[in-house]
């Protein structure tokens, strides 16, 4: 498989923004004086990101051609789906094994 230029750009400027997220995730987690595991909010986000973004946007002539409440309910009903496959999927097969699970901390 042979990538160009603008495609490997599109690639990395979505990790970017994914990763970005999970800093953003990651920190508001933080704030709220949840304990968090950056690696576990980095590899959920990287991965609910590269699993949902390409199929919505490969369904997309599905949703985005309709009038205005019907565009909004396929959109959602897409994304719910497809939202269930992606989070089944992450759960089932657990990354990285003893990463993915939080330590209560004793206080």
């Amino acid at each position: 498989m042979r990538m160009n230029l603008p495609t490997l750009v599109s690639i990395l400027r979505k990790q970017s923004l994914y990763i970005a997220l999970a800093a953003v995730i990651g920190a508001v987690f933080w704030a709220i004086g949840m304990p968090i595991n950056p690696l576990t909010v980095l590899l959920y986000s990287l991965s609910i990101g590269n699993l949902i973004v390409p199929v919505t946007e490969r369904l997309e002539p599905i949703y985005a051609h309709r009038p205005f409440p019907y565009n909004w309910l396929l959109f959602l009903l897409i994304l719910l789906v497809d939202c269930a496959a992606c989070l089944s999927h992450i759960n089932s097969n657990r990354l990285v094994p003893g990463t993915l699970t939080h330590s209560r901390s004793r206080t």
